[in-house]
């Protein structure tokens, strides 16, 4: 009788090492660690129930809304809604800024809107606290 209860023991000590010698997250993609260090500002835009924090700062023009780029933004006829704000201010004025923006809540409709009140709101603070002075004391 001590013999085969030896043996289920062995055997329920293999199950149990084999389950926790193998890593559980190893599939799992590793995210690439989106920070902005140095001169940075952070920003939000609101539209009915969606909400998008900006965080801009120096960079090489790198633009992502929950990680992904800006071109894969969907819906796509409104895109461009997303864009105005880089369209008005001019290549030069974003050309050397990283904006990272997290969005949610709402639809989708109202994301975008969300989305282009916070790169707005995060281009002009930081050209007014970093590379204008004057104009935020006037």
């Amino acid at each position: 009788p001590a013999g085969p209860s030896e043996i289920v023991e062995v055997d329920e000590t293999a199950d149990v090492k084999s389950t926790t010698d193998k890593p559980q997250r190893q599939n799992r993609r590793k995210k690439k660690k989106q920070s902005i260090t140095g001169r940075r500002v952070q920003t939000f835009g609101k539209k009915k129930h969606a909400i998008a924090v900006a965080l801009c700062g120096d960079g090489h023009g790198m633009i992502r809304v929950n990680g992904k780029p800006l071109d894969l933004i969907e819906p796509k006829p409104l895109r461009l809604k997303v864009y105005e704000p880089f369209l008005l201010v001019g290549k030069d004025k974003y050309q050397d800024l990283d904006i990272h923006i997290r969005v949610k809540g709402g639809g989708h409709v109202a994301q975008i809107y969300a989305v282009r009140q916070a790169v707005a709101k995060a281009l002009l603070a930081f050209h007014a606290k970093y590379i204008d002075e004057a104009s935020k004391t006037e």
